[in-house]
């Protein structure tokens, strides 16, 4: 994206070009974990990153930090997963920790075990993983149409696209 409203820095400069972001991934996000996975971390492997290596970006550097793998509701997981990639930790955090409160743990914001726990053994019914699915999203949906009319930011450019990210997420949830 070489869009003037996203704003993220630093950027990588490729061709006389400021390039913020590629496949949704920050340039500081590429640099800082792509030469652990055996990529190119330079602006050029920045730029022409496929998508297999957005996948391995993406796993390493959001899912796996947030311990997604021992969550047990695949619909649970995919919609911190988005909150976290989609606002970063600190975006996502108010996230997880409303969703600690709603399942009775500590709101710490991080999915420790006590958390996976507790999610999982609430998710174990599908109604109630079907109840919780749909507070977390309408709680994010709601963040994000906040940020997006935040006097404070300029994003307000990005709710549409952000409102059909969550609605898709919503209607692969059903399945």
């Amino acid at each position: 994206s070489k869009d003037p409203s996203d704003y993220l820095m630093p950027t990588g400069k490729f061709k006389g070009f400021k390039v913020h972001t590629v496949k949704g991934i920050c340039f500081m996000t590429w640099k800082a974990n792509a030469a652990a996975l055996g990529l190119d971390p330079s602006t050029n492997g920045f730029i022409k990153m496929t998508t297999e290596h957005w996948a391995k970006i993406i796993k390493k550097t959001f899912w796996d930090k947030r311990n997604l793998d021992k969550v047990n509701s695949q619909k649970i997981a995919e919609l911190i997963f988005e909150a976290t990639w989609g606002s970063g930790f600190g975006g996502s955090t108010s996230l997880v920790k409303y969703m600690q409160t709603l399942i009775g743990v500590t709101n710490d914001g991080n999915i420790g075990p006590l958390t996976i726990a507790a999610l999982n053994k609430k998710t174990s019914n599908i109604k109630e993983e079907n109840s919780l699915y749909q507070k977390l999203w309408d709680f994010r949906l709601l963040w994000l149409k906040n940020l997006a009319s935040s006097n404070a930011t300029n994003y307000g450019v990005y709710l549409n696209g952000w409102t059909n990210r969550m609605n898709a997420l919503y209607e692969r949830a059903k399945t």
